[in-house]
């Protein structure tokens, strides 16, 4: 049986290193999965705080694929932002002029069952579309910017322009 040299535990057996490589990949689910349900916890406790008080039939926005119109995000599962300062923000870009921010060309939601990448455990990827594949957007753990220059952490940033925005 081959053995494999390492600092922390010295001699090991590779089937020792096949299990605590499955144990690191089991925590990493575990982490996502925990993110997932304290969301979805959330977003309950802020419905069951409405009162009882007729309610007033809003609009619900939905946010579809341009290619194959499947439903990707709904109004609920976006994170909003408070808009940042603009060109001013990114260092190749920094002006001292007063130019006014350009709208957000992304929105940023929370982590969703369709996205796969996710649940497979990358720390950064691109997001496809589950029906047609079609690229919509990316994320990161470890946070993004936005063009208006605000830092979102964690990121899971959709393309308005891969996305359409349907009033139901």
């Amino acid at each position: 049986m081959p053995t494999y040299l390492t600092k922390q535990n010295g001699y090991r057996s590779k089937e020792q290193s096949v299990l605590q490589f499955g144990e690191r990949e089991r925590g990493l689910n575990e982490v996502v999965n925990r993110y997932l349900s304290v969301s979805n916890k959330h977003i309950q406790m802020a419905e069951s705080n409405d009162s009882g008080l007729e309610p007033t039939p809003k609009p619900q926005v939905m946010y579809r694929c341009k290619k194959c119109r499947r439903i990707v995000a709904a109004e609920e599962n976006i994170v909003p932002h408070e808009r940042g300062k603009g060109e001013q923000c990114f260092k190749y870009k920094k002006r001292s002029g007063g130019i006014e921010s350009a709208e957000c060309s992304s929105i940023f939601v929370e982590p969703m069952k369709w996205m796969e990448s996710v649940q497979e455990g990358f720390v950064g990827e691109k997001l496809q579309c589950m029906g047609c594949k079609a690229r919509l957007g990316s994320f990161n753990w470890a946070g993004m910017q936005c063009n208006c220059g605000a830092w979102i952490n964690p990121a899971f940033q959709l393309h308005k322009s891969r996305i359409d925005e349907c009033r139901m």
